[in-house]
């Protein structure tokens, strides 16, 4: 008996964390108008699609629906529009980290014009035993943190192991009154052309500071000091009228984990924890992509070419892969189909599919390349897949 126990306490002193993906709850929001309003998409019928509000604070995710298909994402704070044609019925999640949730069936019927509730769970399950320890939160101790005068702090991003946090003081000003001129909603919509009017509402100013940048390094116990972001002050004017946005909220002023990488919220600062440096990123990302760790940017200049641009952040260095001619009546995309990644350009009119050019982008080579084989059943599939859950 004593025996049999022992290697069960074995076994289990060895056992680790791995992800699973769930589908918490499905509901539908009855009273939510966003499918209806400008917020709202159509699909390839003329008809309002349905949205499917993903609950989550992760990213990365790629959605593979049915034969209906979808009418793309939208990313929002703490969830995922997904847009999707009435009739649909069930729907693959797949993320990078956290696995696949196969043909998960919608438990309500998917009505034109209506919005719905998916809270997507993301949880630990013990799996087999790994050659090194993953860490978790709560191993870091914040009672051993040095004195600092400070009122808000990011989750801890974990990198071997070390922890890193970034610790902010937020300071809000009185409530004052403002006025702004912004579009009238409701007689825009009777009118049928835009019509703006002054509102007067409440707002405030939060000016947020940083108060030092740490890591907490799991093996010796003890927090170190880190070379904090080159930016340390800065003041957001917030608006308390749901309705109008004026600025960022301070809460919003930290860190972002992009794959495995540290980048300040803007995106205009990448950390690199051997040199204990921030170094400049030197592109903007938005519409960007992120695939296996690094960034693609996708642009069009004013000679009418599509730039593609390969960020790689660890060794902090942007490439200018290739540039492509534009062609009047087709469209591009980003698709990635069994990990590999595609720039597609294609005609607006699907009779004409045989026109369309695919290139692959290699990002180990950092290059592209045109993919001279003209397979119409690969090209259907090259435009039907997303690449929206790798978008940032």
């Amino acid at each position: 008996m004593k025996y049999i126990l022992g290697i069960l306490l074995l076994i289990i002193g060895f056992v680790s964390e791995a992800q699973r993906l769930s589908v918490q709850s499905f509901r539908k929001l009855e009273s939510d108008l966003s499918a209806r309003g400008s917020e709202g998409r159509t699909d390839q019928n003329g008809d309002r699609c349905a949205i499917i509000k993903i609950v989550t604070t992760e990213r990365n995710f790629v959605f593979e629906p049915d034969a209906l298909g979808t009418m793309g994402t939208e990313q929002k704070t703490g969830e995922i529009w997904l847009y999707v044609p009435y009739g649909a019925k069930r729907l693959t999640i797949k993320h990078p980290v956290y696995g696949i949730l196969r043909d998960y069936m919608y438990s309500e019927q998917i009505d034109k014009a209506c919005v719905y509730e998916l809270v997507l769970n993301t949880t630990r399950v013990l799996v087999a035993p790994e050659t090194s320890r993953r860490w978790k939160e709560d191993d870091v101790d914040f009672s051993s943190l040095p004195q600092l005068n400070y009122n808000f702090q990011t989750s801890p991003f974990i990198v071997g192991d070390q922890a890193y946090v970034l610790f902010t003081l937020r300071k809000t000003s009185a409530s004052y009154t403002k006025s702004i001129h912004a579009k009238d909603e409701e007689q825009s919509r009777f009118l049928g052309r835009t019509v703006r009017k002054y509102y007067h509402i409440k707002a405030h100013k939060e000016t947020v500071s940083v108060a030092g940048f740490y890591k907490y390094d799991f093996l010796l116990k003890k927090w170190l000091d880190c070379t904090p972001p080159p930016y340390r002050t800065y003041t957001v004017e917030i608006s308390e009228n749901p309705s109008f946005s004026l600025g960022r909220s301070g809460s919003d002023f930290g860190l972002e984990a992009i794959g495995n990488f540290i980048f300040t919220l803007k995106r205009d600062y990448v950390y690199h924890p051997p040199f204990d440096k921030w170094l400049t990123v030197p592109t903007t990302f938005e519409q960007s992509y992120l695939v296996r760790d690094k960034i693609i940017k996708c642009s069009a200049d004013e000679n009418s070419m599509y730039l593609i641009h390969i960020y790689n952040p660890a060794e902090n260095s942007l490439v200018l892969a290739e540039a492509i001619p534009q062609k009047k009546g087709f469209i591009s995309k980003i698709s990635v189909v069994a990990d590999q990644v595609y720039f597609v350009i294609s005609p607006e009119n699907r009779k004409k599919i045989a026109l369309t050019q695919v290139y692959l982008i290699d990002l180990d080579q950092e290059k592209v390349e045109e993919i001279s084989e003209k397979n119409v059943s690969f090209f259907y599939k090259v435009l039907e897949t997303s690449a929206d859950g790798y978008k940032l």
